[in-house]
C-alpha cells in the first residue's frame, strides 16, 4: 500500500516533459464538471481544444469586455486543495483586438501521512498575460501569451522548505480564417519549471535536491473545421516537444547514483501528441430534437534516454547518451459518444473514451513490470432547462452526471491533483528514473455531480456551480471537489 501512494505522488512529475494535449486533457475537467466533452459543438474551437487564444475570436467577437471570477475546491484523501486563480478580467476591440490578465492564489496542503504525518502547505502564485489582434477579416491572426506560478512550500514541522517557480507558457500563435468555415494556427511555446529544497543548518549545499525541466521548444498546430451555421464540427490539433530534465541531489541514497558533485544523470527526450475530433448534430424526431454523436482519436508517444551529467548540471550541455538507457511511453486514444436534446426538455450526453499504452525499457532498467494496459473513461449525464417550466426572470439549467475513471501512474485522464507541491524529503524525482513503472499503479476514480448554471441580463451575467462526490480505489475516504464561478459579459 505504502509503495503505491509513494508512486501516486509523483505522477506529475512522470508527465512534466509532455507535449501539450489540450483536446484529450481537458476531458477530465469536463467529466468533473459533469458536462460533455466531445460531443458538444461548443467546445469546437481552437482555444478550448488548442490552448490557443486565437479561439477566444471565434467565442467571445462582440465582447469589449469580461471579467471572469473562480473558485474551486478539491480535496481527496491527505490532499486539500483551494483554487482561486480563475479571476480574470478581458478588454479590446470586439473583432479586432484584445488583452488578458490573470492572477490568483492556490492553497494548497497534504497531510502527508506517507512520511510521517509532517503536514505540508503551499501557497501558489499563479499570473499571466495575453495580448491578440486579428484583421479585419480574420484571414491573419497572432497572439502571446506569458504565464508563469511562484510559490513556497513549508513542511510543519519547519525542518525544511521548497521554492517553486516555473514558466507554464511564453507562447506565440499565429494563424488565420482561410475560408469561412476552416481557421489554421501554428504556435510555439517555452517552458520550464524549477524546485529547490532548503534544509535548516546545512552549509555544504543548501540545495540538497533541486530539479529543474524544460521544453525547449515545444511547436505546432491545429485546424479547426466548421461554424454554427453547419451540422459537422471537427479539430485537428498536433504538438511535438523536446524536453531536457536536469537532477541536483546530494541525498545519500538513490537510483542512479549521483557523480561527486550531486549530479544526477539529465534525461533527454521528447513527446509528439495527436488529437481529432468530430461532431454532428442530425435532427430526429421532428423540430427541437438533436441528436450529436461525437469521435474522439488521437496519438501519444514520448521517449526518453539517460545523459552523463554536465559538472554544472548544465540543462544545454548534457554529456553523451548512456547506453540501453532508453525508454518510450506510447498509447492510442479511441472515443465515442453521443447526446441528444429535446427542446424545452432536456439535454442527455454519454461519452465512452479509452487509452490503450504499451512500454519499453531499455536494458538498463529491470523489466517493465506492466508492458501495457487499456485505460477507460465513461461518463453520462443529463440537464434540463428549468426556465423553460417556470416563468422565471433567470435562465437556470441544472444537471446530474456520473464517471468512472481509470488511471496508471505515468498514463491516463489527468485528474486533479496539487501539483507542483513535491511532498518528498528528498531524492524526490526518482520516480522519473523507474520508466518501468510508469504503467503500474493502476487507480479507478468515480464521481457523481450535480451543478447549476445561470445566465441573467439578456447573458451578460452568468454563474455557475457544481459539486462531485468523489470515490478512489485505493485512497480508502471519499473525497470532494466543487467550483463556484461568475462572470459579466459586456
Amino acid at each position: 500500500m505504502k509503495r503505491v501512494m509513494v508512486l501516486m505522488i509523483v505522477a506529475a512529475a512522470v508527465s512534466a516533459g509532455f507535449a501539450q494535449y489540450r483536446a484529450v486533457d481537458r476531458q477530465a475537467g469536463m467529466m468533473i464538471e459533469g458536462r460533455p466533452f466531445f460531443t458538444d459543438a461548443a467546445r469546437y474551437n481552437s482555444y478550448d481544444l488548442a490552448g490557443s487564444p486565437l479561439g477566444l475570436f471565434d467565442i467571445n467577437s462582440s465582447e469589449k469586455m469580461s471579467v471572469d471570477l473562480g473558485y474551486r475546491y478539491y480535496g481527496l484523501g491527505d490532499e486539500t486543495g483551494h483554487y482561486l486563480s480563475g479571476q480574470t478580467i478581458r478588454m479590446g476591440q470586439p473583432g479586432r483586438s484584445f488583452f488578458e490578465l490573470f492572477y490568483g492564489p492556490d492553497i494548497m496542503s497534504d497531510k502527508n501521512s506517507r512520511y510521517n504525518n509532517n503536514k505540508i502547505s503551499l501557497p501558489l502564485h499563479r499570473f499571466g498575460l495575453t495580448l491578440a489582434t486579428q484583421d479585419a477579416e480574420g484571414s491573419f491572426r497572432t497572439s502571446i501569451m506569458a504565464a508563469g506560478y511562484a510559490g513556497g512550500q513549508e513542511w510543519e514541522r519547519g525542518d525544511s522548505s521548497r521554492a517553486l517557480m516555473g514558466v507554464e507558457k511564453l507562447r506565440l500563435d499565429m494563424g488565420g480564417r482561410v475560408h469561412p468555415f476552416l481557421r489554421i494556427g501554428f504556435f510555439i511555446n517555452f517552458s520550464g519549471h524549477l524546485d529547490t529544497l532548503y534544509v535548516p543548518g546545512v552549509t555544504d549545499d543548501m540545495r540538497r535536491d533541486c530539479p529543474a525541466q524544460l521544453n525547449l521548444p515545444e511547436f505546432g498546430g491545429n485546424i479547426d473545421f466548421g461554424d454554427d451555421d453547419m451540422p459537422v464540427r471537427s479539430n485537428l490539433s498536433v504538438s511535438y516537444a523536446l524536453s531536457r530534465f536536469v537532477y541536483t541531489s546530494k541525498w545519500p541514497t538513490g537510483f542512479p547514483p549521483a557523480d561527486q558533485w550531486g549530479n544526477v544523470p539529465p534525461i533527454m527526450g521528447d513527446s509528439l501528441r495527436v488529437a481529432w475530433l468530430t461532431q454532428g448534430e442530425i435532427p430526429v424526431l421532428g423540430d427541437g430534437y438533436v441528436a450529436s454523436p461525437g469521435l474522439l482519436l488521437g496519438y501519444f508517444g514520448t521517449s526518453g534516454t539517460l545523459h552523463d551529467p554536465h559538472p554544472e548540471s548544465n540543462p544545454l550541455q548534457p554529456g553523451p547518451a548512456r547506453p540501453n538507457t532508453d525508454y518510450s511511453l506510447s498509447g492510442f486514444h479511441f472515443g465515442v459518444g453521443a447526446g441528444f436534446k429535446a427542446d424545452k426538455y432536456a439535454a442527455l450526453h454519454f461519452e465512452y473514451s479509452a487509452a490503450f499504452m504499451s512500454l519499453e525499457c531499455g536494458s538498463a532498467y529491470p523489466a517493465p513490470e506492466v508492458k501495457s494496459r487499456n485505460l477507460h473513461n465513461v461518463s453520462f449525464g443529463a440537464s434540463a432547462n428549468l426556465h423553460d417550466y417556470l416563468e422565471l426572470p433567470l435562465e437556470i439549467t441544472p444537471r446530474i452526471a456520473y464517471f468512472i475513471s481509470g488511471s496508471a501512474r505515468g498514463a491516463g485522464t489527468a485528474h486533479s491533483d496539487l501539483w507542483p507541491m513535491n511532498a518528498a524529503p528528498g531524492r524526490s524525482k526518482q520516480g522519473l528514473y523507474m520508466p518501468n513503472t510508469y504503467l503500474t499503479g493502476f487507480t479507478r476514480t468515480n464521481g457523481f455531480t450535480f451543478g447549476i448554471d445561470g445566465l441573467a441580463l439578456e447573458e451578460m451575467l452568468s454563474a455557475s456551480f457544481w459539486m462531485t462526490f468523489l470515490s478512489h480505489s485505493i485512497i480508502d475516504k471519499g473525497g470532494m471537489e466543487l467550483g463556484l464561478s461568475f462572470g459579466i459579459r459586456m
